[in-house]
């Protein structure tokens, strides 16, 4: 029995919990947790800047890119705006031309049909006695010299 209490107190003792470090006094274990703690929120607080630098600089970046987009883009809208006033401006002038147009392809219809006819007409043979019909007096004399010319080789 006695034996059997002996060996209580020992398991007891052996499998009891160490003691708890109060405020005062801490154990070395407790310390390197803590330092532990320090340096992992300074490590982290320290990549916080980094990333918010980094998250800057990309902001700055896509800022830059976008205020140059936008620059392009208000000197299209003033291109297309350009180019719309210049279509305008061409429309209205184009009007006269295309009445004046319009006059000259009837003047140059009219004037075809006047050679086609004068062609025809030119085309169709006459006889002598129809020429000498219609002859007039500077004709007559033109002739009159041709032969005589001729009549003297």
């Amino acid at each position: 029995l006695f034996f059997l209490v002996v060996c209580v107190c020992v398991l007891f003792l052996m499998f009891r919990r160490p003691t708890r470090s109060t405020q005062g006094v801490s154990s070395a274990a407790s310390d390197v947790y803590k330092r532990q703690q320090l340096d992992n929120s300074q490590i982290l607080s320290a990549k916080l800047k980094q990333i918010n630098s980094e998250l800057t600089a990309e902001k700055q970046n896509m800022l830059a890119q976008l205020q140059r987009l936008y620059t392009a883009y208000n000197r299209q809208k003033r291109t297309i705006a350009e180019l719309k006033e210049k279509n305008n401006e061409l429309a209205t002038d184009r009007e006269p031309l295309k009445s004046k147009n319009e006059a000259l392809e009837k003047e140059n219809a009219r004037l075809n049909f006047e050679l086609q006819n004068k062609t025809e007409e030119r085309n169709n043979a006459v006889s002598y006695t129809h020429l000498r019909a219609h002859e007039t007096r500077e004709d007559l004399v033109c002739r009159l010299l041709l032969e005589k010319k001729k009549n003297k080789k």
